[in-house]
């Protein structure tokens, strides 16, 4: 399945190791003798192929004796012997080759059931300098705000085959809700173990009595498959097992809420430019205020992810210097009534013709005095009419969110 919004999965410990291995294990990190995804697949007959980069840095697979088809391991530690810098004898850039050599070898088999993984972290790790070697803009580490926020929460994208979502719908729809759900890395990698031993199917709750659904639902807290359970929308960092200064979830600010009633310049600022942006779309009649919403409400990344602090017990000398670095998200709701059906223009919009918009919108507080000022710039907006649709952007597909949300009233 090709997602629209690739998962973001919050790591559950400041060890990118240790992360990689509970996906590579499963989503199993507390048996380090636990199968691996690769001995499953070749347990299937499949091919594996594993490679890592040798460098100044801390090995993943280590000296761990794996069965695999292909371990280019004992290559890459050749190769750094050889090298200079970045450069092998030959001049070739050593971090292309290996990408060369994996891509070569997933051409050669694509037809065929195998498992492949490559490591490579030349080039983000210890030598900045190597960023110039890609095309692409790389933020490393935590230097910038963005990246501090990016490297708790890696992203995840997963394109299973049509024939495969055809066959499975559950499955399909399943993945479809987890998309916009908090997933962790060990969710990942009990999805990926999943898909390895090609068994998914959840036992049916009808067959369940309230303690065993009890128990399954708060096992599933703590992680599940994407493919066998639909995670709760309430489901919390505590619930998932992640620390709090790798927490990504938004903290309300109530008190800070009340300072943007209907009745404040800023509240009128933020609703007229979310009505503007709806109303470019052409199968939209008109943008109201929710009467039951009659206010913005401020969400604030906590003060741990803001500062970088990576473990828990730093921040009690971190906070004797913290300062809000002005982030605030404001979320706005408003009612959209697309065009009637109709010809008879006397006829009214029913209720189950509007949909909910909810707007989720930027805002950096410039200044010591953390003065307000315009909120024009947009992240991304929810749209929900009787069923969640997910994100979207405003002015981009959202007459077919609303084609979707007129489908689904039929």
């Amino acid at each position: 399945m090709e997602m629209k919004n690739p998962i973001k999965a919050p790591t559950i410990t400041d060890d990118s190791n240790a992360n990689l291995l509970s996906i590579l294990r499963g989503g199993d990190s507390r048996n380090d003798d636990g199968a691996f995804l690769w001995d499953t697949m070749r347990d299937r007959q499949c091919l594996t192929y594993l490679s890592e980069e040798i460098g100044d840095f801390s090995s993943l697979l280590g000296n761990m004796s794996l069965d695999a088809e292909h371990d280019l391991r004992p290559f890459y530690s050749y190769n750094k012997r050889i090298s200079e810098g970045h450069c092998l004898p030959d001049g070739h850039v050593a971090s292309y080759e290996s990408l060369e050599n994996w891509k070569n070898a997933l051409l050669r088999v694509k037809e065929r059931c195998h498992f492949s993984m490559h490591y490579i972290r030349a080039l983000t790790n210890v030598h900045h300098d190597y960023l110039s070697l890609m095309d692409t803009e790389v933020k490393v580490e935590d230097e910038l705000f963005t990246a501090r926020v990016e490297e708790r929460s890696p992203l995840f994208a997963i394109k299973l085959p049509e024939k495969f979502l055809r066959k499975n719908p559950d499955q399909n729809v399943a993945m479809g809700y987890n998309v916009n759900r908090l997933v962790t890395t060990r969710d990942i990698g009990m999805t990926l173990m999943d898909i390895a031993n090609v068994s998914f199917a959840a036992s049916p709750v009808k067959e369940r009595d309230d303690d065993q659904r009890k128990t399954a639902e708060e096992e599933a807290l703590a992680g599940a498959s994407l493919l066998r359970h639909i995670h709760s929308n309430w489901r919390s960092c505590d619930d998932a097992g992640i620390p709090p200064q790798l927490c990504l979830c938004m903290d309300k600010k109530i008190l800070q809420s009340d300072d943007y009633t209907n009745d404040t310049e800023e509240f009128e600022q933020m609703f007229e430019y979310v009505r503007s942006k709806i109303l470019l779309n052409d199968c939209v009649e008109k943008v109201e205020q929710t009467p039951a919403l009659r206010k913005v409400f401020v969400f604030s990344l906590n003060a741990m992810v803001q500062q970088g602090v990576r473990q828990e017990q730093d921040w009690h000398r971190a906070r004797t210097y913290y300062r809000d670095l002005g982030m605030k998200y404001l979320e706005i709701a408003v009612r959209v009534f697309p065009f009637r059906k109709s010809t008879d223009k006397f006829q009214k919009t029913t209720a189950d013709e509007r949909c909910g918009v909810l707007a989720r919108l930027r805002k950096y507080i410039i200044g010591a005095r953390g003065s307000r000022n315009s909120f024009f710039s947009t992240t991304r907006t929810i749209v929900a009419g009787t069923q969640t649709l997910g994100f979207v952007k405003i002015g981009t597909n959202f007459p077919e969110i609303l084609r979707q949300i007129a489908k689904s009233h039929k």
